[in-house]
């Protein structure tokens, strides 16, 4: 049982799992068992949209596709949003000579 409850998700939602399903099948746990483990590694966002849904499936292979699915969709909004805080660069002045931009040292000769 340890083993299981040292997985915790970084980032990877499928490597995640795939790290579950494994050290479950070496395990022998039950699918309820499993179900808690496989909870207390997720996110806290995770989590919450999980407890959101109004019934998580029975059957243990359909659950395993509720927090990938949800994983995905999340690590899908994270890279959206970071691609969005991007800092993009500085427009080009057309009247500026390259290199204007930029700062010069004032003590070193040229």
């Amino acid at each position: 049982m340890y083993q299981i409850d040292c997985i915790i998700y970084y980032d990877i939602i499928e490597l995640y799992i795939n790290k579950i399903e494994i050290v479950n099948t070496q395990a022998g746990l039950s699918g309820v068992i499993c179900r808690e483990k496989m909870k207390v590694g997720l996110t806290r966002p995770m989590k919450k949209k999980l407890s959101n849904m109004v019934r998580l499936p029975e059957d243990n292979i359909e659950f395993v596709e509720v927090p990938l699915e949800v994983g995905k969709n999340l690590e899908d909004e994270v890279k959206e949003e970071n691609r969005s805080h991007r800092k993009s660069p500085e427009p080009k002045d057309p009247k500026k000579p390259p290199g204007s931009n930029q700062v010069k040292d004032h003590n070193s000769s040229y």
